[in-house]
């Protein structure tokens, strides 16, 4: 799978939203699925006038079934992000600290995935 998204995150005042455009792709092994994003210039989603286009260096996943209990899962994310523009420390903190309940996105993501792989 790969596919080119975009996102547009809602901030405080007085910071600009942020947008990013992505490019995605994904790889399911028999041990894994991997997704893996970075920030990509496209024609079709030019930058917003009212955003600031924050640039996503490395973003990935990686999802294994957990050894003890095959239907639980072990997920490692990392991302590394530049946000452009000025934003105070504890919106970006803030921010951070919340990509961990994302899991849920996530994990629906991955059953979308898996239907479109295996079809």
């Amino acid at each position: 799978l790969r596919q080119v998204r975009w996102a547009r995150f809602k901030v405080n005042w007085p910071c600009w939203d942020r947008d990013f455009v992505t490019f995605t792709t994904a790889r399911k092994t028999s041990e894994y699925v991997a997704l893996v994003s970075r920030s990509i210039q496209h024609a079709d989603v030019p930058p917003k006038p009212d955003c600031v286009r924050g640039s996503i260096l490395g973003s990935g996943y990686v999802v294994r079934p957990h050894p003890a209990d095959p239907s639980k899962s072990r997920v490692v994310f990392i991302v590394q992000v530049d946000p452009k523009g000025w934003i105070p420390a504890a919106l970006s903190n803030r921010a951070a600290w919340k990509q961990g309940s994302k899991i849920a996105r996530v994990r629906d993501y991955l059953e979308q995935l898996n239907k479109q792989i295996t079809s």
